[in-house]
């Protein structure tokens, strides 16, 4: 069958040149993507405002044809996870900060007798 095959590609079967190369040397690692620049720059995605001015950012360059859709869909993605990784922390910043103050509302009564 291999020489049936590599005849066919002497002859100029693509295919058939395809199958033996694949055969006898395996396939051919995919090369890697080049990764253009999206022509716009984003902010730091430091805070809930940050990530709304960067996706405001994408949806704009995607209606003026200046990103690329792909590009600016897993951008936004991404921004979405960083903006859930902020609100989280937020929380957890308040949820201390109310701890303490219940913490000191706490030892105050104990101090004061009212428990």
């Amino acid at each position: 069958m291999i020489r049936k095959a590599a005849r066919m590609a002497l002859e100029g079967n693509l295919p058939a040149m395809r199958l033996v190369l694949e055969r006898t040397t395996g396939r051919a690692p995919e090369a890697p993507v080049e990764v253009e620049p999206l022509g716009i720059e984003l902010p730091r995605l430091r805070t809930a405002a940050d990530c709304n001015a960067a996706i405001e950012k994408l949806v704009d360059g995607i209606c003026k044809g200046s990103v690329d859709r792909d590009a600016a869909k897993l951008l936004i993605d991404a921004i979405q996870t960083r903006l859930k990784a902020i609100e989280v922390n937020e929380l957890e910043v308040r949820l201390a900060q109310l701890e303490e103050s219940a913490k000191a509302v706490d030892m105050d009564a104990q101090r004061f007798g009212r428990h």
